[in-house]
């Protein structure tokens, strides 16, 4: 059931882009887990002090919608763009430090995003294509990496561009924060096709008011630009607990900025930060979309009884989705494609193989064989030396791993066998070999 649904080729920029709005400033998080690596954003996020004005423009000016059309094969000097494609709170964030620490000397032209939070150094990484994607600078952003230097121009004009990649974040859609309908978030490969190549950033209008702030919003085009594509994963039951505690942070953000306004706001109804507040926040929404997602011509018959005994069923739909339609997309836009499975960069996880994840990474983005990697010194090249922090291997010089964070026991046992279940049912063939991995850890290998 997962491509009935109708709409044209820009039928998930709205989810994009809502989603994107929802994120920015999230990383300002007060639950004692705002530095941790699975609190991720899809936003390159920015201020958490909003203007009035910070949503999508209703009608783009067409430099904005307008797709790049250059007659180049790639970017300037051969810059190519590998999506960092992240389902939300799955450790994009950490990917994304990672990447821009393998180069001392480009730190503000190796990754970038499609959607980016106010107040955030940005931007375009093709002169043709000012709606994006945008280069990003991790000085501004939480968890900002050693290597980050302020030596480099804003243009990057003291970078070597040829034969390098830009790991570029793009979330695509099908994730919003429940409780929402399904029309809302079952995508056709065109509409995530669309999203996946959606922008937002912000405009000032010269002016650097928060008050003259805008978002605009805009697409770019893929051929000869975007050439590869890491995929993440992560466990999906830590994942839906993961997205259920930056829901719950955001609704506390938005009390706490209600009552600074004078409102009389109040935490009421809140749900607790552990198993039982997830269980309660799960029953809440399981009850607020039964109706329509039983009406749904989205969901048939054996999709709706798997669902049945699932918690926070519509998340785990979302879930699997979102990574069968990641692989069509790879497939589709002929990307070569490296998968990152979030858990493997924790030492402490058995079977995790951190230095092995770091230098899979760097090889993929060719950033082992560039001259400033090069002439680095050995620890920072070969990712096997001992560091701080649970990343295993790697120097000083890398972004510490805080460690994964799993919420298995957030679930019962038979909710977890019913998850399981309802995840290999619903799961393309390549899908389920990426995912199958988590079944025993996860407590349920009984799926019969």
């Amino acid at each position: 059931g997962f491509y009935d649904k109708g709409g044209g080729a820009g039928g998930g920029s709205s989810d994009a882009t809502a989603s994107a709005a929802a994120a920015t400033g999230d990383a300002g998080a007060d639950d004692g887990e705002s530095d941790n690596d699975d609190d991720d954003h899809v936003t390159i996020g920015g201020s958490e002090q909003q203007s009035p004005d910070d949503a999508p423009t209703s009608s783009p000016t067409s430099s904005q919608e307008t797709t790049t059309t250059s007659s180049s094969s790639s970017g300037p000097s051969g810059v190519e763009i590998a999506w960092l494609m992240a389902y939300p709170m799955s450790g994009a964030s950490y990917v994304e430090r990672l990447a821009s620490s393998f180069d001392p000397r480009r730190p503000l032209t190796s990754v970038g995003a499609n959607h980016v939070g106010s107040g955030i150094e940005h931007r375009p990484i093709y002169d043709d294509s000012p709606q994006g994607p945008f280069y990003v600078s991790f000085d501004d952003q939480s968890g900002t990496t050693a290597t980050t230097t302020k030596s480099e121009s804003k243009g990057g004009e003291s970078d070597t561009d040829e034969g390098r990649y830009v790991l570029t974040l793009t979330d695509c859609a099908g994730h919003c924060y429940s409780p929402c309908s399904p029309s809302e978030f079952v995508e056709t490969t065109s509409s995530f096709d669309a999203a996946c190549r959606s922008t937002s950033w912000h405009d000032f209008s010269g002016s650097s008011s928060a008050s003259s702030l805008k978002r605009l919003t805009g697409a770019y085009g893929t051929k000869g630009r975007v050439t590869k594509a890491v995929h993440m994963i992560r466990d999906p039951l830590s994942n839906a607990v993961s997205r259920f505690r930056v829901h719950r942070r955001k609704k506390m953000r938005d009390t706490n900025n209600t009552n600074k306004k004078g409102g009389k706001a109040t935490t009421t109804g809140l749900y607790a930060d552990d198993r039982d507040g997830f269980q309660r926040y799960c029953a809440d929404n399981d009850a607020a979309t039964s109706d329509a997602e039983d009406a749904s011509k989205f969901f048939p018959p054996d999709t709706l009884t798997l669902m049945g005994n699932v918690p926070c069923r519509d998340e785990f739909f979302k879930y699997v989705q979102w990574h069968n339609l990641a692989l069509m997309e790879c497939q589709y836009r002929d990307l070569g494609r490296h998968d990152v499975y979030y858990e493997e960069f924790d030492g402490g996880v058995s079977g995790a193989n951190p230095a092995g994840a770091i230098e899979g990474l760097r090889e993929f983005l060719g950033a082992a064989s560039t001259s400033a990697s090069k002439s680095s010194s050995s620890s920072t090249t070969t990712a096997t030396a001992t560091t701080s922090g649970n990343n295993g291997g790697g120097s000083s010089s890398l972004p510490v791993f805080r460690g994964a964070h799993m919420y298995l026991e957030y679930y019962t046992d038979e909710q977890r066998k019913a998850i399981w279940k309802f995840v290999e049912a619903e799961s393309f063939p390549d899908t389920w070999a990426l995912l199958s991995r988590y079944l025993s850890g996860s407590g349920g290998s009984d799926t019969e």
